[in-house]
């Protein structure tokens, strides 16, 4: 009887052991892995194109709306299309990249496209709630 007790013992052992791991290794997958999502968001770079023609009084308000809500890998871009104002050096001295057209026969937002992620109009007047970049992170980052 002892010893058929004892072979219980050394065979319940045996099967404790990998059930163990197996309990363990599950109870780790659960657990978020943050080096694998700074590795998705390092990879994903987004450029955020603005077009703007003459927009010297809005383009400060939308550009420090905008570059606070991108990553470092992100870019912001202003193409100042046939601008007779200051637009362009405004966009400048607020941290955008500045795309500057000039051609009086291709005038308009229509002419200064490039491939585009997100595009935003410098003649409307943005706030941190209608550009709320956190659903990049479920979308274009998840990918």
């Amino acid at each position: 009887m002892v010893l058929v007790n004892l072979v219980f013992a050394i065979v319940a052992l045996g099967l404790l052991v990998p059930s163990a791991v197996l309990f363990v290794e599950c109870l780790s997958a659960l657990l978020p892995n943050p080096v694998k999502k700074e590795k998705k968001d390092r990879l994903t770079k987004i450029a955020v194109l603005v077009p703007a023609h003459d927009e010297a009084s809005n383009i400060e308000n939308t550009i420090e709306t905008l570059l606070p809500q991108l990553k470092a890998q992100d870019r912001l871009v202003v193409i100042a299309d046939n601008c007779t104002d200051e637009t362009a050096a405004i966009a400048r001295q607020c941290g955008a990249i500045v795309i500057e057209r000039q051609n009086s026969r291709q005038r308009g937002k229509g002419y200064n496209r490039e491939e585009v992620s997100i595009k935003f109009d410098a003649s409307f007047r943005y706030s941190r709630h209608n550009t709320d970049f956190s659903w990049l992170s479920r979308s274009f980052r998840s990918h």
